[in-house]
């Protein structure tokens, strides 16, 4: 029967020796030898291995997965980016096509007018940027001058506005001071 001492003595030798804490000579203290010198290092078993290279493998393939994961969504993202500027310019087409006529017979494109006598008429003095937008639409140009600033609408040469040219004058205030035309009808 063994005593208690030899109990724990055997306990801690085998714990020691499972995870490779001291080798055999040393756990003996130079008395105990062990008869089966195997050494039962995790690092030496097949299966070890086998399991690290499942692991390698698992990791490679995620990655991979994750970067065509990202290259479809940048490919996605650019596809709906040009369907939403299509369906923008289109919506930008069709909201001009009463600006201009085509005669098949002549071949000839004429301009409808996009400002009126009549619009340039309710442009008031005193009025702000916001309100004469309203009325004629988006300016063409911007110009800064010394306490004044001018928007400008058209141009007098090119057929796409019928020849006519407007030109507002606001003061400090941003209030309408002047305006000017040229070929409105």
């Amino acid at each position: 029967m063994l005593t208690k001492v030899e109990i724990c003595r055997n306990i801690f030798v085998d714990f020691c020796r499972i995870y490779g804490i001291l080798n055999s000579y040393q756990l003996s203290g130079g008395i105990y030898m062990e008869e089966n010198k195997k050494e039962n290092a995790l690092y030496k078993k097949w299966w070890f291995w086998l399991i690290i290279v499942i692991l390698i493998l698992i990791i490679i393939f995620s990655i991979l997965k994750i970067k065509e994961q990202r290259m479809l969504n940048r490919k996605m993202e650019t596809v709906a980016e040009s369907a939403s500027n299509f369906i923008s310019s289109t919506k930008d087409v069709k909201s001009h096509l009463d600006e201009f006529s085509y005669n098949y017979e002549t071949g000839q494109t004429e301009y409808k007018p996009l400002i009126t006598i009549e619009k340039y008429n309710n442009i008031k003095e005193g009025m702000n940027e916001e309100e004469v937008v309203l009325l004629l639409g988006n300016y063409d140009k911007k110009s800064d001058g010394e306490n004044t600033y001018m928007l400008e609408w058209g141009n007098a040469y090119s057929p796409a506005y019928n020849g006519y040219w407007i030109q507002i004058v606001f003061d400090m205030r941003n209030r309408v001071s002047r305006k000017y035309q040229v070929g409105l009808k």
